[in-house]
């Protein structure tokens, strides 16, 4: 268990690991003797949300676990033994907490990534819950074969309830997993990405993917992830440690707010 205290500007995430070697055995050792410990892992940071125009005083928290998932039902299994759905994953909740004035707002994104990211490339399921005083809004994505399942339920006219399949892209939400297994997986580049569930939520955009630059730019003791959007006004930084288990440092989030 770490409890660590950093700072971070806004909001960010999204997903790159593609299929590439496998992890070598002195890798995978160290992964196994620091995630297969049954605790998790929880690490606060001081949050600088943009909405409505301003800039609101918060704080967010990544916690990270490994478990088994069901990869039928797309739920956590307990059965382990014999379920031949069941594979070994490592989930990231990410919680964000701020007021707009008296106004209250509660954000949770969940990511479930297979560990075996050779066998498994992209997340299993993604998730978003967002809270606040007018309602609450809830959606995921289900990888289910090579497409994901999009439900959608929402308070606000016009997405109150969806339904959708599409082809399994990359998406943002996944990257935070992809850094912590194995951030040499996260490829450079053009790529088509799908922007954060909870973005998609706060601006009423709709879910489709996104063209996007992803660069690196190492640092002494850290490395710096760049994301660029190229037609929706959206820019991430994220810089995590070299060394494993690649905490993360922080994050930066650009986008217009209000």
């Amino acid at each position: 268990m770490r409890f660590l205290i950093l700072s971070l500007l806004a909001i960010p995430l999204l997903y790159s690991c593609e299929t590439t070697p496998a992890i070598s055995a002195e890798k995978a050792s160290e992964f196994d003797t620091y995630w297969y410990k049954g605790k998790a892992e929880l690490t606060s940071y001081h949050l600088e949300q943009a909405r409505y125009g301003e800039i609101h005083q918060g704080h967010a928290v990544l916690i990270f676990v490994t478990e088994h998932f069901s990869n039928k039902d797309h739920v956590k299994t307990d059965k382990v033994n014999g379920n031949t759905s069941a594979v070994p994953i490592l989930k990231m909740n990410a919680t964000r907490k701020f007021n707009t004035g008296i106004y209250p707002y509660s954000l949770m994104t969940s990511a479930f990534t297979p560990v075996d990211v050779k066998e498994h490339p992209l997340p299993l399921k993604l998730s978003f819950s967002g809270q606040e005083w007018c309602g609450h809004a809830y959606s995921q994505l289900k990888l289910v074969d090579d497409q994901y399942q999009y439900n959608l339920h929402s308070y606000f006219e016009g997405e109150a309830d969806k339904i959708d399949v599409f082809n399994a892209v990359m998406s943002e939400d996944g990257l935070m997993n992809c850094i912590r297994i194995n951030p040499d997986m996260i490829r450079v580049g053009n790529h088509d990405l799908l922007p954060p569930l909870r973005h998609l939520r706060l601006l009423h955009l709709e879910l489709k993917p996104q063209k996007a630059t992803v660069s690196k730019e190492k640092k002494e003791t850290t490395t710096v992830l760049s994301i660029d959007y190229e037609d929706i006004d959206r820019s991430v930084k994220i810089e995590y440690q070299i060394e494993f288990p690649h905490a993360v440092e922080g994050w930066t989030e650009t986008y217009a707010s209000g």
